[in-house]
């Protein structure tokens, strides 16, 4: 539907008043863009938004959305509204069923993409390498929004692996503060090497910046973590009743994050950790 070439110019309109996706899901989008062909990529957005899609590399500039010229642009995908698409222009929101909440129309988001732009394989793309000087061997991505608080692996347990890691190696390992602002978030993701992370923020800000990921993986997933090359995911020993069957719905007595096994993450990170130093 969309013819677009290596002289494209794309614009991405993102509006957090009208569409409040998950930070990460932004991340998640963008990953996508680079199967596309173009010539420049601008974001427009409220400055909420900035201190996330400033962290990727391909995006040529960032503006307000109130700067947007649409004459400007050969093709424009909207984030936040709900119309019909275009010659032009290209609406996410079509591609979801209003029955079912963000993380179950965001599970194969990147697959749906890929038909509308008639992407057969697709790839996810994220920063360019650099070298980064690392404070962190580990840190530790805990912390969830209290809506899927389920997704939250047992604090006490974080703590037992700290604890046997620091014993076995002379290891440097940050715990995320309940307080830390965003801006310090990304930055101990930055600066650290591995990053043990539940199915959150910190999952695809450790592929922006192509970290060593150890994904604790309970009641949601989404596919595209596979194509990730330096991520080992780990599962529930059992699922809960409801995950068992179907994934990414908030079931509040679910009990998947319990049953992961914190041998399995001291040896996964042991692993990266071996064969990094």
């Amino acid at each position: 539907m969309y013819n677009l070439n290596i002289q494209s110019k794309i614009a991405i309109l993102a509006n957090t008043k009208k569409q409040s996706w998950p930070l990460g899901d932004y991340i998640h989008i963008l990953s996508f863009i680079p199967n596309l062909k173009f010539k420049k990529l601008s974001w427009y957005s409220s400055r909420d938004v900035f201190k996330i899609v400033r962290e990727i590399d391909f995006i040529d500039s960032f503006k307000s959305l109130k700067q947007f010229k649409k004459n400007n642009y050969d093709h424009v995908i909207n984030l936040y509204e709900d119309l019909p698409n275009d010659k032009k222009n290209f609406y996410i929101k079509n591609l979801f069923n209003k029955n079912l909440d963000e993380k179950q129309n965001t599970k194969n988001l990147l697959t749906k993409l890929g038909k509308v732009y008639n992407v057969k394989k697709h790839k996810i793309f994220f920063n360019r390498k650099e070298k980064i000087k690392c404070k962190y061997d580990v840190f530790i991505c805990w912390n969830t929004d209290d809506k899927w608080k389920i997704k939250r692996y047992p604090f006490k347990n974080y703590l037992k692996i700290k604890e046997k890691l620091e014993a076995k190696y002379n290891i440097k390992i940050k715990i995320q503060k309940k307080q830390d602002s965003l801006n310090k978030y990304i930055q101990n993701i930055k600066h650290s090497k591995i990053i043990l992370s539940v199915m959150t923020l910190g999952i695809h800000l450790s592929m922006v910046f192509d970290k060593d990921l150890v994904a604790l993986i309970g009641p949601n997933n989404y596919n595209d973590l596979r194509l990730y090359k330096k991520v080992v995911q780990i599962l529930p020993s059992k699922r809960c009743f409801v995950h068992k069957k179907k994934l990414n719905i908030n079931y509040k007595k679910c009990s998947c994050m319990k049953n992961i096994n914190e041998n399995k993450i001291i040896t996964a990170i042991s692993k990266i950790y071996e064969k990094i130093s």
